[in-house]
């Protein structure tokens, strides 16, 4: 989180929960929105326990709203969507960053990778042999 702002976030987009959700909310601002989408963190782990919110002393002093969010709830927008993202990305608006592996042997070690941060952006398995048009 060391590229938050000095100043502190207004809003906060979270799909990793623990530790990240924890230091996102030490740096929101008074009324600061924190909108959940995920738990990538907490994927693997089958403890309940693991799921625990912490962090509720910054909630309430700051008055934070804390909202869950999930994509499911809006497909009636997918198509509308998709045409502004291609618009913001053609016109250089938006870039599309990505992580591309070579070789079907190291999806394992990419899968792992994603839960250890180690790629940015999406991440893409290239197949040694795939077709390039499909």
């Amino acid at each position: 989180l060391d590229l938050l702002p000095p100043t502190g976030v207004d809003q906060h987009l979270d799909y990793v929960g623990g530790a990240q959700l924890q230091a996102a909310f030490s740096r929101m601002r008074d009324h600061g929105t924190v909108i959940c989408c995920g738990s990538t963190s907490h994927y693997d782990d089958d403890d309940p326990a693991a799921f625990a919110l912490r962090g509720l002393r910054a909630l309430v002093t700051r008055r934070l709203t804390l909202r869950g969010f999930n994509v499911w709830d809006h497909l009636d927008q997918a198509d509308a969507h998709r045409r502004e993202m291609t618009n913001w990305i053609r016109g250089g608006k938006l870039e599309d960053v990505s992580t591309i592996v070579e070789g079907f042997e190291r999806i394992p070690e990419t899968f792992v990778g994603l839960f250890a941060g180690d790629h940015v952006g999406k991440v893409m398995v290239r197949v040694s042999g795939a077709d390039e048009d499909e």
